[in-house]
């Protein structure tokens, strides 16, 4: 059967991240939709907890404003910052730098949600979640995002992907994304 999927993101980058891992997973989609609304935390979450339920809040919204769909899927990019990563399970680091001085790592939380009506879906859990890869962020973009008490207050990049000038084009958002969402599907939390 095919599946209908919603995305809690109208971004282009992470609509195609969702497709591209539920497909390696094996699954079939029929449509795909991604939802444009806006999240329940800052532009620039902060902390483990913060990155999650931006991501919680995402998939529960996307099944409440299109509840007959198979699975909600949604994502959440914060920093973190390196007292917290023993907190992650199964956390991994991009390093781009060889001197590992980064404090801070953007790493996207991982919300998914099931549909109890979709057989093809009974192995998974109702709810997963999950991480991805984290990447390193240059001190510099950091202190950028900075207000004068040393708040993070604003996005560390600009860019939809900057994922792709860090790792010099090896790899893009879309793949850290997309790697996160098929590995929380095959080892969810």
């Amino acid at each position: 059967r095919k599946m209908n999927v919603v995305v809690g993101s109208a971004n282009a980058l992470k609509v195609q991240a969702v497709r591209s891992a539920l497909e390696r997973f094996g699954l079939v989609i029929g449509n795909i939709e991604g939802l444009n609304f806006p999240s329940a935390v800052r532009d620039q979450p902060v902390g483990i907890d913060e990155t999650r339920r931006g991501a919680e809040y995402r998939a529960e919204e996307s099944m409440r404003q299109r509840p007959d769909a198979d699975m909600w899927v949604a994502m959440e990019n914060g920093v973190v910052h390196k007292d917290e990563w023993a907190n992650i399970a199964g956390f991994d680091q991009y390093w781009i730098t060889e001197s590992h001085e980064g404090e801070w790592t953007d790493i996207a939380a991982i919300a998914i949600l099931r549909s109890e009506n979709n057989a093809s879906l009974s192995q998974l859990p109702l709810v997963i979640q999950g991480w991805s890869q984290g990447i390193e962020v240059p001190n510099k973009d950091i202190d950028n995002a900075k207000d004068e008490s040393g708040q993070i207050v604003r996005t560390w990049s600009p860019l939809k992907d900057p994922h792709s000038i860090l790792t010099n084009n090896t790899k893009p958002r879309s793949e850290f994304l997309s790697d996160a969402i098929f590995s929380t599907l095959q080892n969810p939390l």
